[in-house]
Protein backbone atom coordinates (compact mmCIF):
# COMPACT_ATOMS: atom_id res chain seq x y z
CA UNK A 1 0.00 0.00 0.00
CA UNK A 2 1.39 3.41 -0.99
CA UNK A 3 0.81 6.35 1.35
CA UNK A 4 1.24 10.06 0.71
CA UNK A 5 5.06 9.85 0.57
CA UNK A 6 6.73 10.23 -2.81
CA UNK A 7 8.60 7.75 -4.97
CA UNK A 8 11.25 9.16 -7.36
CA UNK A 9 8.63 8.97 -10.15
CA UNK A 10 6.42 11.47 -8.31
CA UNK A 11 9.11 14.12 -7.94
CA UNK A 12 9.30 17.25 -10.07
CA UNK A 13 12.55 18.46 -11.55
CA UNK A 14 14.52 20.59 -9.10
CA UNK A 15 12.28 20.02 -6.09
CA UNK A 16 14.10 19.33 -2.81
CA UNK A 17 12.61 16.46 -0.81
CA UNK A 18 13.21 15.44 2.79
CA UNK A 19 13.77 11.76 3.71
CA UNK A 20 10.42 11.72 5.52
CA UNK A 21 8.64 12.38 2.21
CA UNK A 22 10.47 9.81 0.09
CA UNK A 23 9.69 6.14 -0.61
CA UNK A 24 11.97 3.49 -2.11
CA UNK A 25 11.32 -0.02 -3.42
CA UNK A 26 13.09 -2.96 -1.72
CA UNK A 27 13.04 -6.72 -2.22
CA UNK A 28 13.30 -9.59 0.24
CA UNK A 29 15.49 -12.59 -0.62
CA UNK A 30 14.44 -15.69 1.34
CA UNK A 31 17.70 -17.51 0.65
CA UNK A 32 19.61 -14.88 2.63
CA UNK A 33 16.64 -13.59 4.65
CA UNK A 34 17.68 -10.04 3.81
CA UNK A 35 16.23 -6.86 2.33
CA UNK A 36 18.13 -5.31 -0.54
CA UNK A 37 17.80 -3.33 -3.74
CA UNK A 38 16.52 -5.07 -6.89
CA UNK A 39 19.49 -6.26 -8.97
CA UNK A 40 20.77 -9.13 -11.07
CA UNK A 41 23.15 -10.22 -13.82
CA UNK A 42 23.21 -9.22 -17.46
CA UNK A 43 22.42 -11.79 -20.11
CA UNK A 44 24.77 -12.54 -23.00
CA UNK A 45 25.14 -9.47 -25.28
CA UNK A 46 22.89 -7.41 -22.97
CA UNK A 47 24.03 -3.90 -22.04
CA UNK A 48 24.02 -2.96 -18.36
CA UNK A 49 21.14 -0.42 -18.53
CA UNK A 50 18.93 -2.92 -20.37
CA UNK A 51 19.78 -5.60 -17.82
CA UNK A 52 18.98 -3.22 -14.97
CA UNK A 53 15.50 -2.45 -16.27
CA UNK A 54 14.76 -6.11 -16.94
CA UNK A 55 15.94 -7.28 -13.52
CA UNK A 56 13.90 -4.68 -11.63
CA UNK A 57 10.72 -5.71 -13.40
CA UNK A 58 11.46 -9.41 -12.91
CA UNK A 59 11.97 -8.96 -9.17
CA UNK A 60 9.29 -6.36 -8.39
CA UNK A 61 6.80 -6.38 -11.26
CA UNK A 62 7.39 -2.63 -11.66
CA UNK A 63 8.57 -1.40 -15.10
CA UNK A 64 11.06 1.43 -14.66
CA UNK A 65 13.02 4.01 -16.61
CA UNK A 66 16.61 4.66 -15.59
CA UNK A 67 17.73 8.11 -14.51
CA UNK A 68 21.08 9.20 -13.06
CA UNK A 69 23.61 6.57 -11.90
CA UNK A 70 24.16 5.95 -8.21
CA UNK A 71 27.26 4.68 -6.44
CA UNK A 72 28.89 1.58 -7.92
CA UNK A 73 29.44 -1.22 -5.43
CA UNK A 74 32.66 -3.25 -5.62
CA UNK A 75 33.52 -6.20 -3.42
CA UNK A 76 35.71 -9.26 -3.51
CA UNK A 77 34.21 -12.71 -4.01
CA UNK A 78 35.40 -15.87 -2.31
CA UNK A 79 37.16 -16.80 -5.55
CA UNK A 80 39.30 -13.67 -5.25
CA UNK A 81 37.58 -11.90 -8.17
CA UNK A 82 36.21 -8.39 -7.77
CA UNK A 83 32.52 -7.95 -8.53
CA UNK A 84 31.04 -4.62 -9.65
CA UNK A 85 27.34 -3.79 -9.32
CA UNK A 86 25.97 -0.72 -11.08
CA UNK A 87 22.88 1.11 -9.84
CA UNK A 88 20.68 3.90 -11.16
CA UNK A 89 17.84 5.99 -9.86
CA UNK A 90 14.78 4.26 -11.31
CA UNK A 91 11.36 5.80 -11.88
CA UNK A 92 8.29 3.64 -12.47
CA UNK A 93 6.69 4.08 -15.87
CA UNK A 94 3.29 3.46 -17.40
CA UNK A 95 4.07 5.18 -20.71
CA UNK A 96 2.43 2.98 -23.37
CA UNK A 97 5.01 3.76 -26.05
CA UNK A 98 7.97 2.91 -23.85
CA UNK A 99 6.30 -0.28 -22.62
CA UNK A 100 5.67 -1.33 -26.25
CA UNK A 101 9.42 -1.34 -26.86
CA UNK A 102 10.07 -3.95 -24.16
CA UNK A 103 9.81 -7.71 -24.25
CA UNK A 104 7.69 -9.47 -21.60
CA UNK A 105 9.66 -10.58 -18.56
CA UNK A 106 9.41 -13.72 -16.49
CA UNK A 107 8.84 -12.94 -12.80
CA UNK A 108 11.60 -14.06 -10.47
CA UNK A 109 10.72 -17.29 -8.63
CA UNK A 110 9.57 -16.93 -5.04
CA UNK A 111 12.63 -18.90 -3.94
CA UNK A 112 14.72 -15.88 -5.08
CA UNK A 113 12.38 -12.95 -4.30
CA UNK A 114 9.34 -13.56 -2.13
CA UNK A 115 8.33 -9.93 -1.49
CA UNK A 116 8.85 -6.42 -2.80
CA UNK A 117 7.76 -3.43 -0.76
CA UNK A 118 7.58 0.37 -1.00
CA UNK A 119 8.90 1.78 2.26
CA UNK A 120 9.78 5.21 3.62
CA UNK A 121 13.43 6.09 3.11
CA UNK A 122 14.06 6.32 6.86
CA UNK A 123 12.48 2.90 7.40
CA UNK A 124 14.60 1.46 4.58
CA UNK A 125 17.79 2.29 6.47
CA UNK A 126 16.81 -0.07 9.28
CA UNK A 127 15.61 -2.76 6.86
CA UNK A 128 18.58 -2.91 4.48
CA UNK A 129 20.91 -5.66 5.63
CA UNK A 130 24.16 -4.80 3.89
CA UNK A 131 26.28 -1.75 4.63
CA UNK A 132 26.85 -1.10 0.91
CA UNK A 133 23.09 -0.96 0.33
CA UNK A 134 22.76 1.58 3.14
CA UNK A 135 25.44 3.71 1.44
CA UNK A 136 23.32 3.68 -1.70
CA UNK A 137 20.34 4.86 0.33
CA UNK A 138 22.47 7.72 1.67
CA UNK A 139 23.28 8.66 -1.94
CA UNK A 140 19.57 8.62 -2.86
CA UNK A 141 18.62 10.77 0.13
CA UNK A 142 21.42 13.25 -0.59
CA UNK A 143 20.20 13.68 -4.16
CA UNK A 144 16.61 14.13 -2.97
CA UNK A 145 17.65 16.82 -0.50
CA UNK A 146 19.73 18.57 -3.16
CA UNK A 147 16.88 18.54 -5.69
CA UNK A 148 18.79 16.33 -8.14
CA UNK A 149 17.10 12.95 -7.65
CA UNK A 150 14.78 13.57 -10.58
CA UNK A 151 16.63 14.55 -13.76
CA UNK A 152 16.03 15.06 -17.46
CA UNK A 153 17.80 12.51 -19.64
CA UNK A 154 19.33 13.91 -22.83
CA UNK A 155 20.86 11.31 -25.15
CA UNK A 156 23.14 12.21 -28.06
CA UNK A 157 23.34 9.47 -30.69
CA UNK A 158 25.94 9.23 -33.43
CA UNK A 159 24.42 7.67 -36.52
CA UNK A 160 25.14 4.00 -37.15
CA UNK A 161 27.80 2.70 -39.52
CA UNK A 162 27.34 3.80 -43.14
CA UNK A 163 27.61 2.05 -46.44
CA UNK A 164 30.90 2.83 -48.14
CA UNK A 165 30.29 4.96 -51.24
CA UNK A 166 32.13 7.82 -52.90
CA UNK A 167 29.36 8.51 -55.35
CA UNK A 168 26.49 9.16 -52.91
CA UNK A 169 26.47 12.50 -51.01
CA UNK A 170 26.93 12.21 -47.24
CA UNK A 171 23.39 13.46 -46.64
CA UNK A 172 21.95 10.58 -48.69
CA UNK A 173 24.17 7.69 -47.60
CA UNK A 174 22.25 4.94 -45.85
CA UNK A 175 23.13 2.63 -43.00
CA UNK A 176 25.24 -0.41 -43.71
CA UNK A 177 24.18 -3.86 -42.56
CA UNK A 178 26.07 -3.21 -39.32
CA UNK A 179 24.40 0.20 -39.00
CA UNK A 180 20.97 -1.37 -39.34
CA UNK A 181 21.84 -3.88 -36.60
CA UNK A 182 23.02 -1.01 -34.40
CA UNK A 183 19.79 0.91 -34.94
CA UNK A 184 17.79 -2.13 -33.85
CA UNK A 185 19.93 -2.54 -30.75
CA UNK A 186 19.25 1.10 -29.93
CA UNK A 187 15.61 0.16 -29.31
CA UNK A 188 16.35 -1.63 -26.02
CA UNK A 189 18.96 0.94 -25.00
CA UNK A 190 16.73 3.98 -25.56
CA UNK A 191 13.83 2.14 -23.93
CA UNK A 192 15.83 1.56 -20.75
CA UNK A 193 16.10 5.33 -20.30
CA UNK A 194 12.41 5.86 -21.09
CA UNK A 195 12.91 8.02 -24.18
CA UNK A 196 9.66 9.79 -25.11
CA UNK A 197 10.97 12.36 -27.59
CA UNK A 198 13.23 12.03 -30.62
CA UNK A 199 14.91 14.57 -32.89
CA UNK A 200 17.01 13.89 -35.97
CA UNK A 201 19.29 15.73 -38.36
CA UNK A 202 17.84 15.68 -41.90
CA UNK A 203 20.41 13.30 -43.34
CA UNK A 204 19.08 9.87 -44.18
CA UNK A 205 21.35 7.80 -41.92
CA UNK A 206 20.42 9.81 -38.81
CA UNK A 207 16.72 9.22 -39.41
CA UNK A 208 17.31 5.53 -40.14
CA UNK A 209 19.21 5.24 -36.85
CA UNK A 210 16.21 6.39 -34.77
CA UNK A 211 13.32 5.05 -36.86
CA UNK A 212 13.18 1.54 -35.30
CA UNK A 213 12.72 3.01 -31.82
CA UNK A 214 10.40 5.80 -32.96
CA UNK A 215 8.16 3.37 -34.87
CA UNK A 216 8.01 0.85 -32.04
CA UNK A 217 7.30 3.49 -29.39
CA UNK A 218 4.81 5.36 -31.60
CA UNK A 219 6.87 8.57 -31.52
CA UNK A 220 7.07 11.23 -34.19
CA UNK A 221 10.55 11.91 -35.55
CA UNK A 222 10.86 15.63 -36.30
CA UNK A 223 13.84 16.78 -38.34
CA UNK A 224 15.97 19.77 -37.28
CA UNK A 225 17.68 21.43 -40.24
CA UNK A 226 19.78 23.38 -37.71
CA UNK A 227 21.76 20.20 -37.02
CA UNK A 228 23.13 20.31 -40.57
CA UNK A 229 23.59 24.09 -40.60
CA UNK A 230 26.10 24.28 -37.77
CA UNK A 231 23.51 25.42 -35.23
CA UNK A 232 23.66 22.45 -32.87
CA UNK A 233 24.60 24.73 -29.98
CA UNK A 234 21.36 26.70 -30.33
CA UNK A 235 19.35 23.47 -30.53
CA UNK A 236 20.85 22.15 -27.29
CA UNK A 237 20.44 25.45 -25.45
CA UNK A 238 16.75 25.42 -26.31
CA UNK A 239 16.36 21.81 -25.14
CA UNK A 240 18.12 22.47 -21.85
CA UNK A 241 16.06 25.61 -21.30
CA UNK A 242 12.76 23.74 -21.57
CA UNK A 243 13.19 20.64 -19.35
CA UNK A 244 10.86 17.75 -19.97
CA UNK A 245 10.69 14.03 -20.68
CA UNK A 246 13.71 11.93 -21.78
CA UNK A 247 14.82 12.62 -25.33
CA UNK A 248 17.31 11.46 -27.95
CA UNK A 249 19.00 13.58 -30.61
CA UNK A 250 20.74 11.87 -33.54
CA UNK A 251 23.27 14.06 -35.29
CA UNK A 252 26.23 13.75 -37.65
CA UNK A 253 29.79 14.22 -36.48
CA UNK A 254 29.91 17.87 -37.59
CA UNK A 255 27.06 18.82 -35.22
CA UNK A 256 28.36 17.12 -32.08
CA UNK A 257 30.77 19.86 -30.98
CA UNK A 258 27.95 22.42 -30.90
CA UNK A 259 25.56 20.07 -29.12
CA UNK A 260 28.12 19.26 -26.44
CA UNK A 261 29.19 22.84 -25.68
CA UNK A 262 26.09 23.82 -23.62
CA UNK A 263 26.31 20.54 -21.70
CA UNK A 264 29.94 21.21 -20.88
CA UNK A 265 29.07 24.71 -19.68
CA UNK A 266 26.70 23.36 -17.00
CA UNK A 267 29.10 20.64 -15.83
CA UNK A 268 30.63 20.97 -12.35
CA UNK A 269 34.40 20.66 -12.28
CA UNK A 270 34.20 16.99 -11.28
CA UNK A 271 32.15 16.23 -14.43
CA UNK A 272 34.19 18.20 -16.98
CA UNK A 273 36.42 15.27 -17.94
CA UNK A 274 33.36 13.16 -18.84
CA UNK A 275 32.27 15.50 -21.65
CA UNK A 276 34.42 15.07 -24.78
CA UNK A 277 36.19 18.14 -26.14
CA UNK A 278 37.77 16.78 -29.34
CA UNK A 279 37.10 14.52 -32.29
CA UNK A 280 35.63 12.03 -32.74
CA UNK A 281 33.35 12.99 -29.76
CA UNK A 282 31.32 9.81 -30.37
CA UNK A 283 31.89 6.67 -32.42
CA UNK A 284 29.31 5.46 -34.89
CA UNK A 285 26.51 3.63 -33.10
CA UNK A 286 27.41 5.20 -29.74
CA UNK A 287 25.21 7.03 -27.23
CA UNK A 288 26.19 9.75 -24.80
CA UNK A 289 23.63 9.78 -21.97
CA UNK A 290 23.56 13.04 -19.99
CA UNK A 291 21.43 13.44 -16.86
CA UNK A 292 20.49 17.08 -16.25
CA UNK A 293 19.24 18.29 -12.88
CA UNK A 294 17.56 21.61 -12.14
CA UNK A 295 18.29 22.43 -8.50
CA UNK A 296 16.74 25.81 -7.75
CA UNK A 297 15.72 26.04 -11.40
CA UNK A 298 19.28 26.09 -12.78
CA UNK A 299 20.42 23.40 -15.23
CA UNK A 300 23.30 21.29 -13.93
CA UNK A 301 24.98 18.21 -15.36
CA UNK A 302 24.58 15.41 -12.81
CA UNK A 303 26.27 12.57 -14.69
CA UNK A 304 27.34 11.32 -18.10
CA UNK A 305 27.72 7.76 -19.37
CA UNK A 306 28.48 6.14 -22.73
CA UNK A 307 26.90 3.10 -24.32
CA UNK A 308 27.63 1.59 -27.72
CA UNK A 309 25.51 -0.76 -29.75
CA UNK A 310 27.02 -4.21 -29.94
CA UNK A 311 28.39 -5.29 -33.28
CA UNK A 312 25.80 -6.90 -35.51
CA UNK A 313 26.21 -10.12 -37.41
Amino acid sequence: MRDTALSPSDLKLGVRVSPQDLQVLLVHRPRYDDWSWPKGKSDLDETLPVAGVREVEEETGVPVDLAAPLLTQRYRLGSGQTKEVYYWVGTSTEHPGVLRTRLPVTPAPSSEIDESRWVAAEQARSMLTRRGDRRLLTDVIAKAQAGTLRTMTVILARQGSLEASREVPASERQLSRLGVAQSRQFVDMLSSFGVRRALSAPRRACQETLLPYAHTAGLSLPVADELEAGEGEAVMRKLLGTPGSPLVVCAPRRALAGLLKPIREIAPHSMMRKVPVKEPFLRSGQLLVAHIGYPDGQAQLIDVSYHRALRGS
